[in-house]
């Protein structure tokens, strides 16, 4: 993640201040459909068809 808690995947995306320098990773589940994973938690999903992100309850 960025200084600024963003990052990359078909465009730049705001996760949280909370983990800016962190790493994080994506996990790909499906056609387009990305698990974003801080070690073993599942922070939400993003769907690089529509950009949208969602939270972690809606995975």
């Amino acid at each position: 993640m960025s200084s600024c808690g963003t990052f990359r995947l078909s465009g730049q995306r705001f996760l949280s201040n909370s983990l800016a320098g962190e790493n994080i990773g994506l996990e790909e589940v499906g056609d387009d459909l990305w698990n974003i994973v801080y070690y073993t938690t599942v922070l939400g999903r993003i769907d690089r068809q529509t950009g949208k992100v969602t939270g972690s309850d809606n995975v």
